[in-house]
């Protein structure tokens, strides 16, 4: 069928009806209609996949089909070929089910003319026209949204290597080992180095919250010690906004001892985890507050907790506190507009070694405990 005007398939196994369609289609002045017709199901289908349609009226009365299920047959083979009901049954309740099911409309026979049946089928093609856009516009942004996080995972990534590096030169210029340095000169020396620090962890956590994204979280677990690889420097990073922020550290919910802690884990993303928690500590405690953390070892698990003085999650807030892309609280001045993944990403990540996370309101106080099996 050469396209000349709205081709229309009309499957329709009473020759009455069929007629009563053609001849209000030909009362539209301002439109040009092809019509074929099928009077049986499976005959439709065929001539679906053969020939290119605007639109189908379907009855839902067929010899070889019954009721809405040939709506969804159709609409599963000609995805962007809407479907409209044209039937004897005057159902608002199947009507409101054939919508559901993706119908572009439902007429019934003898209660339509010739603009009521135009304009039913105008805006049917209409809508599954801006429907298709709209799926069209969603792979495209999708597509660049991937292209977006495989750059950023991939730069993320490439950053650690080198900042590792001049991380490491760096202490070894503070430790004297190339040599005595002028007080100003070692001075600017910590300064870069806890700059390279904080970069550091910028990189990290960037690397998290994409690879949370993507779901794309890959571990190297090896032994470390809780205290020296992981809590003493996220410490040191964040220690310029604790002082900042005139923040102290409480030690009254019991301090991590000094000792060695093994533990078998994968470090960048564990300090990711203990980053998060004392960032949201700062973040939502406020100028001036307390911030807690503690240790217990309980035989076969560590049990930890980061605790800030701030303002409890409000109880409606804490059941969605761990899910994705959820945020709590109000922005502050303190507060970087992040992707909500945090918490979510931090339990994750929890689990993945082994462990659970969860909140305790404590008074006037936000403690977040989490547990990690020993090695």
């Amino acid at each position: 069928m050469e396209k000349n005007g709205i081709n229309i398939l009309l499957i329709e196994d009473n020759p009455g009806d069929a007629r009563l369609v053609s001849e209000m289609l030909k009362e539209c002045s301002t439109l040009h209609f092809e019509l074929a017709y099928a009077g049986r199901f499976n005959e439709a289908l065929k001539t679906l996949k053969e020939e290119k349609f605007d639109v189908v009226l379907l009855d839902l009365n067929l010899p070889d089909s019954q009721g809405l299920g040939g709506v969804e047959r159709i609409t599963a083979q000609e995805p962007d070929v809407p479907v409209i009901i044209f039937t004897s049954l005057d159902d608002e309740t199947l009507g409101i089910q054939a919508v559901r099911k993706h119908a572009g409309d439902y007429l019934v026979k003898g209660q339509i003319n010739s603009n009521i049946l135009v304009r039913s089928i105008r805006y049917a093609i209409e809508r599954k026209q801006a429907e298709k856009t709209l799926r069209e516009s969603e792979t495209r942004v999708r597509a660049l949204n991937e292209q977006i996080l495989n750059m950023l995972m991939v730069v993320s990534h490439d950053l650690r290597s080198p900042l590792v590096s001049i991380e490491a030169t760096l202490k070894l210029l503070m430790r004297g080992v190339y040599g005595p340095m002028e007080t100003s000169v070692k001075n600017t020396v910590i300064d870069l180095h806890g700059r390279i620090q904080r970069l550091h962890g910028i990189a990290e956590d960037c690397l998290g919250k994409v690879s949370g994204v993507s779901c794309e979280v890959d571990f190297t677990m090896k032994m470390l010690d809780l205290r020296e690889d992981i809590i003493d420097p996220v410490l040191q990073e964040i220690s310029g906004e604790m002082e900042k922020q005139n923040i102290v550290i409480d030690n009254r919910l019991g301090s991590i001892p000094g000792r060695r802690i093994p533990i078998k884990a994968d470090e960048v993303w564990l300090k990711i985890v203990f980053r998060n928690l004392f960032s949201n500590a700062i973040k939502y405690g406020g100028k001036g507050c307390e911030i807690a953390f503690g240790f217990e070892d309980c035989g076969f698990y560590y049990k930890l907790n980061v605790y800030n003085s701030g303002a409890p999650v409000p109880e409606e807030s804490r059941e969605k506190l761990f899910t994705k892309f959820h945020r709590t609280g109000e922005e502050t001045s303190l507060t970087s507009k992040g992707m909500g993944l945090g918490l979510y990403l931090t339990k994750e990540i929890i689990q993945q070694h082994g462990g659970e996370i969860w909140y305790e309101p404590k008074g006037w106080g936000s403690n977040f405990v989490l547990t990690l099996p020993r090695d």
